[in-house]
């Protein structure tokens, strides 16, 4: 059974593609804000106005989403633009988050524009050029899971749990949640190891998936009660849950081996 054995609060709000640390762990990014010193505090370059999602690739640049379909790259010396792409938003005006891709040099781009839809993005940065491609497959989606291991990935969609091949899929598994289960979904998918997962529940609990046989693994549930708003994977059998009803607490979660 997962457990939690580190949890930290902050008076920060934390939200999906708000902040985002470097590599060295030393600069952190606040969207529509600034670059912050991590052992100093102070803030050392200021953010262009109106981004609205921030992270770090794994080569420390910067990639930064707007409202629209903007997403542009700086690099951390002079933080100057290296490159920049216009994409289309298939709603418009949806909000746009960033989420980290298992590739270097690329990343997932979400857009949420609420009942009209959402979709996913691969985005990848070569030699100063941005090529984003839409997953086709999906318009009612959460923000989904690569697997570190295998070309795949988990997302939440229409009330259940899709497996897919990366990157274009086909789909290749689901998990219909169980009726005698009073909550849904909720949106939050994380890889602990090659083949299980983490998924979050409406009423905030936790579940352990064999992704292999895409069912649930016993014991069920893992209580949190503190409000899951997003997991992130930190290693193999370790992940973090953003939680709390200010969204501004943290807690680390130990998967054991099988």
């Amino acid at each position: 059974m997962p457990d939690s054995n580190e949890a930290s609060s902050f008076e920060r709000l934390f939200e999906p593609g708000g902040i985002s640390l470097n590599p060295e762990g030393t600069l952190l990014a606040v969207a529509s804000d600034g670059i912050y010193s991590v052992p100093s505090g102070k803030r050392v370059h200021r953010i262009p106005a109106g981004s609205d999602s921030v992270l770090f690739g794994s080569d420390g640049l910067l990639w930064t989403c707007v409202i629209g379909g903007l997403v542009q790259i700086f690099e951390p010396k002079q933080w100057k633009s290296v490159a920049r792409l216009e994409f289309e938003d298939p709603y418009g005006g949806s909000f746009v988050h960033l989420f980290p891709h298992t590739d270097d040099g690329s990343v997932v781009i979400w857009i949420a524009a609420g009942q009209d839809g959402q979709a996913i993005f691969w985005a990848r940065h070569r030699k100063g050029k941005i090529d984003v491609e839409m997953f086709p497959e999906l318009s009612d989606t959460a923000p989904r899971a690569l697997n570190p291991w295998l070309e795949e990935f988990l997302v939440v969609s229409e009330g259940e749990l899709q497996l897919y091949d990366y990157p274009r899929g086909p789909l290749k598994g689901r998990l219909v949640w169980p009726e005698e289960e009073e909550y849904g979904l909720a949106e939050c998918v994380v890889y602990v190891d090659e083949d299980r997962a983490v998924v979050s529940s409406l009423d905030d609990r936790l579940f352990l998936i064999d992704v292999d046989k895409m069912r649930i693994i016993d014991p069920v549930t893992i209580a949190t009660e503190a409000g899951i708003g997003w997991t992130y994977r930190l290693a193999p059998g370790r992940f973090v849950t953003v939680q709390g009803p200010e969204r501004n607490h943290l807690a680390v979660w130990n998967v054991p081996p099988r």
